[in-house]
């Protein structure tokens, strides 16, 4: 699991890399309404609730145990509630999904006693903070998206800095 989790990571990665100079750098708009984008940014969301979920249950303990069912049934109303009242959605959902990796794939190298570890470890140590800036101030997604429309060597810094967390993420996940 933790070998398909690092190439999906890679392949986002990847994505970013080529999305930043090809898409963002090109258009006027992008960089206002991607951090705003509803639909996809919904299926992110969803996908960082569940794995959220999935852990935040084994801390109901002791008389808080019998709780632990009802937790898959407040997560579809906690989407449905994000999707309707929670503006900036793809930008906190992005955040929210890098702090996640920079929480999981360090500790699965650590458990997998993968060697190089550190690298891996730096390198979602840095997408974590970056998401937890995104989480609390998604504007600042929508700033750097402008900033990489309006500044070439800022798009290509962040397009070199994500084409080489791709490449650390598929190293880890090859060895």
């Amino acid at each position: 699991m933790f070998t398909t989790f690092l190439i999906v990571a890679a392949l986002l990665s990847f994505g970013a890399a080529w999305f930043i100079p090809a898409k963002v750098a090109k258009s006027d708009t992008l960089w206002k309404t991607v951090p705003r984008e509803k639909n996809i940014g919904i299926v992110f969301a969803f996908l960082a609730l569940t794995y959220g979920a999935y852990h935040g249950r084994f801390m109901l303990e002791g008389s808080l145990e019998s709780l632990r069912p009802y937790v898959w049934v407040v997560l579809p109303i906690v989407t449905v509630c994000v999707y309707l009242y929670l503006d900036f959605i793809l930008a906190r959902a992005i955040g929210g999904l890098l702090l996640l990796a920079g929480v999981y794939f360090p500790h699965e190298a650590f458990s997998n006693y993968v060697e190089f570890r550190a690298f891996l470890s730096l390198n979602c140590y840095i997408l974590g903070t970056i998401g937890l800036f995104f989480i609390g101030m998604p504007w600042l997604f929508r700033n750097l998206l402008e900033k990489v429309k309006d500044h070439a060597l800022t798009a290509k810094a962040l397009t070199v800095y994500m084409a080489i967390s791709g490449l650390i993420f598929l190293t880890f996940a090859i060895l």
